[in-house]
């Protein structure tokens, strides 16, 4: 073999290498970007079942719930908390929201209903 045909070869096999490394890099990140959205989604949802996140979200409406009922609060603080509280709640998922007492449903539903100026057309309403 020539010098010339080695160095070609060389060339050819580094190239050949460099797009071959470029096919499977460029694979990972394709791959990569349609499944990491399932997985964490699959990861959200696994840790809103969790009973940690159920017993914080319950833990926290009825820090709202206390606070709301308190005596000598003012309205403003009142459409404060019902902010606050509502804002926790907005991604809850709907059996995570069935797990609640009772009187957090009611308290949930009246402060949607304060909220939005309707009745019982919410999705919530028991």
């Amino acid at each position: 073999m020539s010098k010339g045909k080695i160095t070609g070869l060389a060339i050819v096999c580094f190239v050949g290498i460099i797009g071959l490394t470029w096919i499977i890099q460029g694979h990972d990140f394709f791959f990569y970007k349609f499944w990491a959205p399932k997985y964490e989604n699959v990861k959200r949802e696994v840790f809103e079942n969790t009973k940690s996140y159920k017993q914080g979200v319950q833990q926290e409406l009825t820090n709202a719930y206390t606070s709301y009922y308190k005596t000598g609060v003012s309205e403003s603080e009142r459409e404060s908390i019902a902010a606050v509280a509502l804002q926790q709640i907005a991604d809850l998922p709907d059996e995570n929201f069935e797990s609640l007492p009772g009187h957090l449903k009611k308290f949930v539903n009246m402060l949607r209903e304060k909220k939005t100026g309707q009745g019982s057309n919410n999705q919530f309403n028991q």
